[in-house]
C-alpha cells in the first residue's frame, strides 16, 4: 500500500495539482494585499473587490483541477452515469412488477 501511495504522490497529475494550488494561493494573496493597500480603490469598493477576488480564485481552482484531472473526472462521471442508469432501470422494473404490468 505504501508503494501505491508513493506512486500516486509522484504522479504528474498530483504534482501539477500541488503546483497549481500553490500558484493560485500566491496570486490570490498578492491580489488581496494589492486591493487592501491600493490608493486607487475607494474603501467602499474594497469589500466588493475582495469578494470578487475570492470567488474568482475558487472558480479558477475548479477549472484548473478539471483541466488537470479531466480524463479521470470523465471516467468517474461515466461510471456514475452507468450506476444511476442501472438503478433507474431496476426501479422501473420493480415498479412494473408491483403495478402488475409486464
Amino acid at each position: 500500500m505504501n508503494a501505491d501511495l508513493v506512486q500516486f504522490v509522484m504522479s504528474p497529475h498530483f504534482v501539477s495539482s500541488l503546483l497549481f494550488l500553490g500558484l493560485l494561493i500566491a496570486l490570490r494573496a498578492v491580489a488581496i494585499r494589492w486591493v487592501n493597500t491600493s490608493h486607487f480603490i475607494q474603501k467602499s469598493m474594497r469589500i466588493k473587490a475582495l469578494s470578487h477576488l475570492k470567488s474568482s480564485a475558487y472558480v479558477l481552482f475548479l477549472i484548473g483541477m478539471l483541466y488537470i484531472w479531466g480524463e479521470q473526472t470523465q471516467s468517474l462521471l461515466i461510471a456514475l452515469f452507468a450506476l444511476v442508469y442501472a438503478f433507474a432501470r431496476t426501479a422501473q422494473g420493480i415498479l412494473a412488477c408491483i403495478g402488475g404490468s409486464t
